[in-house]
């Protein structure tokens, strides 16, 4: 007999209203209608959706961290060129002559015959004038995966960079430099 009034005792003391874990403190009078049990269902679904976006994207980052950039970075190794060709003054007229701009640019030269000769020559003389004063050639080389060349021209008061990865050189950017009395 005592067993089964302690339990009716704690039946009872969990559903009465009053009870701090009973169903309806916990959630309340929920009557909600077929159309907001659907909101709540797609709700949690798009959630379930997003938490396995997520798992995915994670574990594909993993694989490439693991997999695919020491693969980049031993290629980027094997193919990277060698310091000795890298040629400053052909770059400083490919430069000059707006080869890197993209089409449409306002310093491009037009694509017509003679557009680009003035700009070739234009660029030839200006690059061998302002190197005939000297100029200064300097490479960081980043774990031999790519190397970065520095070119400093005083006389145009320019430092141009270039990066040399996967067996040539592409021009990144230049910069004005100060001149110094």
């Amino acid at each position: 007999g005592t067993g089964s009034g302690s339990g009716a005792r704690a039946g009872a003391a969990s559903s009465a209203p009053g009870a701090p874990f009973s169903a309806e403190n916990l959630l309340g009078n929920i009557d909600m209608s077929d159309e907001q049990t659907s909101e709540l269902a797609k709700l949690g679904l798009m959630f379930i959706g997003v938490v396995t976006i997520l798992r995915i994207i994670s574990s594909s980052t993993f694989v490439f961290k693991a997999v695919v950039l020491p693969i980049g970075i031993l290629y980027g190794m094997m193919t990277c060129p060698a310091n000795d060709t890298f040629d400053p003054k052909k770059e400083l007229k490919r430069v000059l002559r707006g080869q890197h701009l993209p089409e449409g640019h306002q310093d491009k030269p037009p694509d017509d015959w003679f557009s680009r000769t003035v700009a070739r020559v234009t660029a030839s003389v200006v690059a061998e004038a302002s190197t005939a004063f000297g100029y200064e050639v300097s490479f960081t080389s980043f774990g031999g995966a790519f190397t970065l060349s520095t070119v400093l021209v005083p006389t145009l008061n320019m430092e141009l960079y270039w990066i040399g990865a996967f067996g040539s050189w592409r021009y990144i950017m230049k910069r004005k430099t100060q001149i110094e009395s």
